[in-house]
């Protein structure tokens, strides 16, 4: 267990030597009298994620000046952000560091649907924790071998890893015959997805795949739901349940996770969220890291050293197998010694701090 643990910080260590070493990321000493970097966080609902956390950490660490940081949310209201749009006109921040797809495209408009009076056109924007910049038509499709740029004022970091890697973390767990995933058919990156991993899955001809959707009608998700949803989940004994990251279920995660388990439901996922609320196992970039190396690129716009449309849209380019021991435990279902040789075990009941 030890030898788990500083491996997995010797990881992290590394990444953050990764940080560093980039272009742009060399910490100086803060300049007497310097005028100070105005920057907003500008979230929908909460600002208490590891990935603001780094964010923050790493902007006040190499900035060579002092930060001002302005943090904004909408209460959970996306209908808001037309009016924080005219607000940040106003105000002309240095930066704005958001989250989501979902405020994303609402800040900045889409490749077919921008204009200057409702979106920010030319102030810098940085987010995280959007799947699929593609898909969401925040960047045009790169050509084969390219990376993906806006080629406009903001860039970003990709928060999910492809289905495809996703898949071979499951198969790599333990073997398995029975897939169900669960996704949100509302969400537009959630689809895409589902068809990546059908298309996966039709590659190893001893896989079966079952896609459960969530309920069209938001009303209808509540926690009895969620329960219905996975007692009919559990009655045909999948051998893994993946949960495809979703907007939906983000206020529910804490009940759908315990109810997986009172019902034997083994869980795979692919963000720290989902593992703090009781996932099984996952495949992940540390939000920390993530929110470090999505500063990592503000830094190199604030100080003029790049234009944003021109700094690539990408993930961290390493990621944690992390296994919650917990839960393994109690269901009984342990993965294989392969896996276990590199895995970061979690080593608390969920929720636990």
């Amino acid at each position: 267990m030890r030898r788990r643990k500083l491996a997995y910080r010797a990881l992290v260590t590394g990444l953050l030597l990764l940080l560093q070493m980039m272009p742009g990321a060399s910490a100086a000493p803060a300049a007497a009298g310097a005028t100070p970097l105005r920057v907003v966080i500008l979230t929908l609902a909460s600002q208490k994620y590891e990935s603001i956390r780094g964010f923050r950490d790493y902007l006040m660490a190499s900035a060579g000046r002092p930060v001002d940081f302005v943090s904004y949310t909408l209460d959970g209201d996306a209908r808001r952000l037309p009016e924080m749009v005219q607000r940040l006109k106003a105000e002309r921040p240095d930066l704005v560091f958001t989250q989501t797809t979902i405020m994303a495209t609402g800040l900045l408009g889409t490749l077919t649907d921008r204009d200057a009076e409702r979106h920010l056109t030319d102030i810098p924007v940085v987010f995280t924790f959007v799947s699929d910049p593609v898909g969401a038509e925040l960047a045009a499709s790169p050509a084969e071998g390219a990376q993906i740029v806006s080629g406009r004022n903001y860039t970003g970091t990709i928060h999910v890893l492809g289905e495809d890697v996703l898949l071979r973390g499951i198969l790599a767990y333990r073997p398995i015959k029975r897939l169900v995933a669960l996704y949100d058919a509302k969400e537009e990156s959630n689809v895409r997805r589902i068809d990546t991993l059908r298309a996966e899955v039709a590659k190893s001809p001893n896989l079966e795949l079952e896609t459960v959707g969530l309920p069209a009608e938001r009303t209808a998700l509540t926690p009895e739901m969620l329960t219905r949803t996975l007692e009919s989940i559990a009655a045909k004994r999948p051998d893994i349940l993946y949960t495809i990251p979703q907007t939906a279920l983000n206020a529910h995660l804490k009940h759908y996770y315990s109810e997986a388990a009172r019902l034997g439901l083994p869980t795979f996922c692919a963000l720290e969220t989902h593992m703090d609320a009781g996932c099984m196992a996952g495949l992940m970039p540390p939000l920390y890291l993530l929110g470090q190396f999505t500063a990592l690129k503000a830094m190199q716009i604030l100080r003029g050293e790049v234009v944003p449309g021109v700094v690539p849209i990408e993930t961290l380019p390493r990621f944690s197998y992390i296994i919650n021991l917990p839960v393994v435990q109690d269901l009984k279902v342990y993965p294989t010694l392969q896996v276990m040789r590199f895995a970061h075990l979690l080593d608390r009941r969920p929720g636990a701090r």
